[in-house]
């Protein structure tokens, strides 16, 4: 069965119509509780514990897919698990919550060379440019030098 969260463009088509939150409200979690999970589920992707920090991102881009950094730290943790095609479908969910956060689209880049798809690569890297050069996120500037250098090599 195909859910809307397996096409993340079609996620995109609603997302200014209807209140994702309401799912999140339907089980009675309130903000700060969808926070505090995240937080937990931080923890143990920071104490390589990837299989409950997996099981958490999980939940909480189910219980409320329109946040961004959900969405990171779930691909983030698919990536460890060395699974590049699933995390980059996160990716692309983080970038339809938040289209001008340069994150996915720097870590979509290196996915895609990953999986020698160097055209989408260098796609990601020309928004991801883009996205520093208009939110003046200088300092992201290393990123762009990075992927142009792997690009070139690959």
């Amino acid at each position: 069965m195909i859910t809307l969260l397996d096409k993340p463009e079609e996620l995109m088509k609603y997302k200014g119509e209807i209140s994702i939150k309401s799912y999140q409200a339907f089980v009675g979690l309130s903000d700060e509780t969808l926070l505090w999970m995240y937080q937990v589920g931080d923890q143990f992707f920071g104490e390589q514990r990837f299989e409950e920090a997996f099981a958490i991102f999980s939940l909480v881009t189910q219980l409320n897919p329109l946040v961004c950094d959900f969405w990171i730290a779930f691909a983030l943790t698919q990536m460890r698990q060395n699974d590049p095609s699933e995390a980059l479908k996160s990716f692309a969910f983080a970038i339809v919550a938040d289209p001008s956060h340069p994150i996915p689209r720097y870590q979509s880049a290196k996915l895609y060379l990953q999986l020698e798809q160097k055209q989408d690569a260098m796609i990601e890297l020309e928004v991801l440019e883009e996205i520093i050069r208009l939110k003046q996120l200088d300092s992201l500037s290393p990123l762009v030098t990075e992927l142009k250098e792997l690009i070139g090599g690959s």
